[in-house]
């Protein structure tokens, strides 16, 4: 009898340690998205990417295991650091802010956005350790955009468009012109200009000769070629005006008009439409809003229906939805689109777009 009772206790004890084991295990399952356990990929420091984010000022770069960033959309101005490991935990790396922001190796590329304490500066071109510790002046002049290819940085300024080693020393220029998005692709760089001196083309609209235009699109210099002879890649001669665009494969994808995109063929000279306007009714593709990660064109617009932000694969060519809204501008790190959130910066993952994340 005793045996029984002991035998019983024991089956008893074990059943309810049992139960509790599953009802813990249960317990510590749930649905939610980590949200600090963000895929960093090998391509998100490409060229491309970084130039998407060069244009809208240059204020994101992925490095040091991480993102550095300046200014939040609003709030108080300075220039931070946060790990991908937990983006909650934002270190303040200065209190000014930067710009054209690059990173090789344990260096930090940037300019000085604001030198002043009224604003504006002299945007000079420097590089730093991540700490922006010992930093060294590249360039004097006020710098727009700054894109390195090897071992060689390029940039733009108001009037010309030069190059520098990483290091310092060697400073060339170019071209003595004022040029934007510039991009390095197979020997070439290439970039977008407006003839401020070319000729003219009257428009004939309604019975009258209204607008004149100057001659605009993408051209391209050699790089080994010590003249640096300007070549046109795709050049415009009515109203057409070319918004951002990237080179991928042998292709170069652009924006123009209010919302329609492109793929160019260097090679065959052969121009492809990806979005109509017209017949998707797109109103508007935002230049600030079109970027590339990896294999996909990232882009925001605004339709019939409200705001989106797509993602066309060059690959595939097939386009998904993102997100069912879209911002005037975005950024890209980390595996993510970057986009303002009231005084702060939301990050939201590309390829799951559930996992968001504020930063800070």
């Amino acid at each position: 009898m005793i045996t029984k009772a002991k035998d019983f206790l024991l089956a008893s004890a074990m059943v309810f340690f049992v139960g509790i084991f599953i009802i813990l295990s249960f317990a510590g399952c749930d649905n939610k998205k980590p949200v600090t356990n963000i895929p960093v990929e090998p391509n998100e420091n490409s060229m491309q990417t970084n130039l998407g984010n060069m244009y809208n000022g240059g204020q994101f770069i992925q490095g040091n295991n991480g993102i550095f960033f300046s200014i939040p959309p609003t709030g108080n101005e300075g220039f931070y650091w946060v790990s991908i490991d937990n983006l909650n935990a934002v270190t303040q790396v200065s209190n000014k802010a930067k710009r054209s922001l690059a990173v090789v190796g344990e260096k930090i590329y940037y300019t000085d956005a604001y030198d002043t304490p009224f604003g504006g500066g002299n945007q000079s071109l420097y590089y730093a350790d991540f700490e922006l510790k010992n930093s060294v002046k590249l360039v004097d002049d006020a710098c727009v955009e700054a894109l390195i290819d090897g071992n060689t940085l390029y940039f733009t300024t108001s009037d010309r468009l030069g190059e520098i080693n990483l290091n310092g020393g060697n400073e060339k220029t170019l071209l003595n012109k004022a040029v934007s998005n510039i991009c390095a692709y197979d020997g070439f760089l290439y970039y977008y200009y407006i003839d401020p001196e070319g000729s003219s083309y009257e428009v004939y609209e309604n019975g009258f000769y209204q607008v004149a235009y100057k001659e605009r699109g993408i051209y391209r210099i050699n790089l080994a070629d010590p003249n640096f002879v300007e070549e046109p890649v795709l050049v415009f001669k009515d109203d057409t005006s070319i918004g951002r665009f990237y080179i991928i494969g042998d292709m170069i994808y652009y924006l123009a008009g209010k919302g329609n995109l492109y793929r160019y063929d260097i090679k065959n000279h052969e121009t492809t439409t990806i979005v109509d306007a017209s017949v998707e009714n797109v109103y508007y593709i935002f230049d600030e809003a079109f970027n590339v990660h990896g294999n996909e064109l990232i882009y925001g617009e605004l339709t019939l229906y409200g705001k989106k932000v797509c993602a066309y694969d060059i690959s595939t060519e097939k386009t998904r939805v993102i997100m069912n809204d879209s911002p005037d501008f975005l950024y890209i790190a980390c595996g993510g689109i970057i986009i303002p959130d009231g005084d702060k910066w939301k990050y939201i993952n590309i390829n799951d777009p559930s996992i968001t994340q504020t930063l800070g």
